[in-house]
C-alpha cells in the first residue's frame, strides 16, 4: 500500500516456518528541526529506515541523525563542540595536531617529563 514499506520479505526457516515481514509507515512530513541545527532537507516521503543527516550550526557537532521509524522521525542532536590544537616537538620539529570534539567528552592530557597532567577544558 502507498505510505507503507515492508520490513523485509518472507524467508523460509524450514519445516513450514517462515519469518513474517511487517508493514511500517513511511515519513510523510519533514522532521522537527533539532536545536542548534539547520532546517533538515530530507527526501519526502521517506521510507522507513531512512537516515537523514543533521547539519549543525558552527560550534556544534551532530551527535545523532534523524531516522524515519514507522511514520515518525527520531530527534537529531547537535552538541556543543570545541576545537583543540596541540603543538608538540617531535624529533626536533614542531608538529601541530587539530581535532574537533564534543565538549562533554574533552579532557586534555599533557605529558611533561614523563608525567601526565590531565587538564579539563571548559566549554
Amino acid at each position: 500500500n502507498a505510505g507503507l514499506t515492508a520490513s523485509g520479505s518472507y524467508t523460509c526457516l524450514g519445516a513450514d516456518r517462515w519469518t513474517l515481514p511487517v508493514c511500517l509507515l513511511n515519513c510523510a512530513d519533514p522532521p522537527v528541526t533539532a536545536g542548534n541545527a539547520m532546517a533538515p532537507t530530507c527526501p519526502l516521503p521517506a521510507v522507513a529506515g531512512t537516515i537523514c543527516p543533521v547539519s549543525c550550526f558552527p560550534g556544534f557537532l551532530g551527535a545523532a541523525d534523524y531516522v524515519c521509524t514507522n511514520g515518525a522521525w527520531s530527534p537529531a542532536v547537535c552538541a556543543r563542540s570545541v576545537k583543540l590544537t596541540l603543538s608538540a616537538v617531535v624529533a626536533g620539529t614542531v608538529e601541530t595536531f587539530n581535532s574537533t570534539e564534543f565538549c562533554a567528552s574533552v579532557t586534555m592530557a599533557v605529558q611533561l617529563n614523563a608525567t601526565v597532567n590531565p587538564r579539563a577544558v571548559n566549554c
